[in-house]
C-alpha cells in the first residue's frame, strides 16, 4: 500500500468517526415529545429553575383537572412545589387557566398539601392573575401572596395565611377582629353581653368596599340571645347597623 492511498483511508475513517459522532449527539438532544393535558411552568416565582421532580404531582393533577372541569377545554398551569409547613415535604401551589378556571376577576389558585406523597387540596383562591410564597410564617405555614384584579375592583396584592385547615386572606381576619371589638364595645353588650360569636358574615349591598357582621352574643340577666350588627370598610372603619 502506498502512502497515498494509506492518507485516503486515515481520512475516511476521521470523517466517519466525527459523523457518527454528530448525529448521536443530536440525536441525544433531541426531546421526547410527551402528550399532555397540562403545560407546565417550572420556573418558580424568583424565575430560578425549579430543581424538583414534579412527575407524580403532574400525575394527579391531570386527574384532578380531569374530574373537575366542564368541558374539554385546554388548561394551563404555572406550578410551584415548595414545602409550605416545614414537613420536609414539596406541597404545591397551581394557578389554573383556561375557559373552566378562569373570568371577569381572574384565575384560579389551588393549594395541595403533600401529606407522605399523597395529595390533598387544602384551599381554592378565584380572582388570582400571579401568586409567590413569601419567607414570612404564620401558624406553622409560609403565607402565600396573591394577585387579584378585575370583577370592577384595582388591582390588588393579597397576603393568605394559614388558619384552621386552610388558607385565608388575612385582612378578612384583620375586619373581623375589628368588627367583633366594636360589637364587644357596644353598650348593649358591655351592659349585659356574654359569650359572643360571629353569626353570619355577608358583603355589603350598600357599600361596594365593606363586609356586614353579625354577632350573637348571650343575655347574663334572661340568658336570652341577641344580635349586635357591625359594617366595616376594608380601611378598618367600622359603624353599627340598625
Amino acid at each position: 500500500m502506498n502512502t497515498k492511498k494509506f492518507l485516503i483511508i486515515i481520512l475516511l475513517v476521521a470523517v466517519g468517526i466525527l459523523g457518527y459522532n454528530y448525529f448521536s449527539k443530536e440525536t441525544t438532544n433531541t426531546p421526547k415529545n410527551k402528550e399532555a393535558k397540562i403545560s407546565q411552568n417550572e420556573e418558580n416565582k424568583n424565575g430560578e429553575e425549579g430543581n424538583f421532580d414534579t412527575t407524580p404531582f403532574i400525575s394527579f393533577l391531570d386527574k384532578y383537572i380531569t374530574k373537575n372541569q366542564n368541558e374539554e377545554e385546554k388548561t394551563t398551569t404555572d406550578i410551584e412545589e415548595v414545602d409550605l409547613n416545614n414537613d420536609g415535604k414539596n406541597d404545591a401551589i397551581v394557578l389554573l387557566k383556561g375557559m373552566n378556571w378562569c373570568g371577569t376577576g381572574g384565575c384560579t389558585v389551588v393549594v395541595f398539601e403533600n401529606k407522605n406523597g399523597e395529595y390533598k387540596e387544602i384551599s381554592t383562591i378565584p380572582t388570582s392573575d400571579t401568586f409567590f410564597v413569601d419567607k414570612k410564617i404564620t401558624n406553622n405555614w409560609k403565607e402565600i401572596k396573591i394577585t387579584t384584579s378585575g370583577g370592577g375592583y384595582e388591582p390588588a396584592l393579597e397576603t393568605y395565611i394559614y388558619k384552621n385547615g386552610a388558607y385565608v386572606k388575612k385582612s378578612e381576619i384583620e375586619l373581623k377582629k375589628i368588627a367583633q371589638n366594636f360589637a364587644e364595645n357596644s353598650e348593649e353588650y358591655k351592659k349585659d353581653g356574654e359569650k359572643i360569636e360571629l353569626k353570619t358574615l355577608v358583603s355589603s349591598a350598600t357599600c361596594e368596599n365593606c363586609y356586614e357582621y353579625e354577632f350573637e352574643f348571650m343575655n347574663k340577666k334572661d340568658s336570652k340571645k341577641s344580635t349586635i350588627k357591625v359594617r366595616v370598610e376594608k380601611d378598618g372603619t367600622a359603624e353599627y347597623i340598625k
